[in-house]
């Protein structure tokens, strides 16, 4: 269930919460939820409903007017975390959202499967006949080949049971890039071992020699390299002003002007309370919130949201300069 409340930021109330109920009225009656002692705002000036996907933002006929982000509204607007609703362009509610905490489910018992006892299979008995045990001579047993004293010791019981290599069949030395590979006693049957394992007399300088060209793996470099994100900044300048740089957030809408509940806070006589709004997304958008002297770019005065892209300048009012950055 999503909650919200409307921050005032103008006029008698500023400062002041009101919490939004199912509807909400906004006016100057008595009779409104949320009463504002102003003669521009109308008895019942605009409303606030809340349906199965949030909050919705209605003028209810008011004769000066109802402006959502500085665009007026004329028909029912979806509202968002943090819009601005100006009231006759002289009351400013800031619309702040936040959705309940889950409750907390305490997780259910395992119930233990009952267990079953089968009753034992009798373990038939099978009488076998005796076998003779035939007697060999010792004579006749045939002599162990004598490689057999020099077999080759491997780590793990998967290779115990290998054949040692008969002394005929071991090659010759070997030049595999560029280098000698010695294959004697102690090194047969596996490429890599050291020579001189525990309990071998061997020469200590008799090592085995590891493969160059065979056994050299490529480097593990990724395919295709990992850029950054881009980091937006806007840098503030003008006659008055000591130059700042604010850095961007990613998926966020940032508000400008002279009130101190904006994210970007500028004190200006030129500024108004409520000046401009930047959204960053895919693209970053400048949009004039209703202010005074207004939004220029490239000299011409912006009405609606305008996309602009790192090294482009708006102005506002006369004399200060808002320009896109990327790091």
């Amino acid at each position: 269930m999503m909650r919200a409340r409307l921050l005032c930021r103008t006029g008698e109330l500023s400062g002041n919460t009101h919490a939004v109920s199912a509807e909400t009225v906004i006016g100057r009656g008595s009779g409104s939820d949320v009463v504002l002692a102003s003669e521009l705002i109308s008895a019942r000036h605009a409303c606030i409903r809340q349906d199965h996907r949030g909050f919705v933002l209605e003028d209810l006929g008011s004769d000066n007017g109802t402006w959502l982000d500085g665009e007026r509204v004329t028909q029912p607007v979806r509202l968002d975390h943090l819009n601005v609703i100006t009231l006759a362009r002289t009351v400013d509610l800031i619309f702040h959202t936040e959705a309940d905490a889950p409750k907390a489910v305490a997780p259910k018992a395992a119930v233990p499967a009952p267990t079953v006892a089968k009753p034992a299979a009798p373990t038939p008995s099978v009488s076998k006949p005796a076998m003779a045990t035939p007697v060999v001579p010792t004579s006749a047993l045939p002599a162990p080949p004598a490689a057999a004293a020099q077999e080759t010791h491997f780590f793990g019981s998967a290779f115990d049971q290998l054949p040692t290599l008969e002394a005929d069949t071991v090659p010759p030395s070997q030049a595999v890039g560029g280098e000698t590979i010695e294959v004697g006693s102690a090194t047969i049957g596996m490429m890599g071992l050291p020579g001189n394992l525990a309990g071998n007399d061997a020469d200590p300088a008799d090592k085995t020699q590891y493969m160059d060209g065979p056994f050299d793996l490529p480097s593990l470099e990724p395919d295709t390299p990992v850029v950054a994100p881009s980091t937006y900044c806007l840098v503030i300048s003008g006659a008055g002003f000591a130059t700042q740089t604010v850095e961007l957030a990613q998926r966020r809408r940032y508000t400008l002007g002279r009130a101190i509940e904006c994210d970007i806070s500028l004190d200006g006589e030129q500024v108004s309370r409520l000046h401009l709004t930047v959204t960053v997304d895919d693209v970053v958008t400048v949009e004039d919130a209703g202010s005074s002297n207004g939004t220029h770019l490239d000299g011409q005065r912006i009405r609606g949201p305008v996309e602009i892209r790192p090294g482009t300048s708006v102005t506002l009012g006369q004399s200060i300069s808002v320009q896109l950055i990327r790091r």
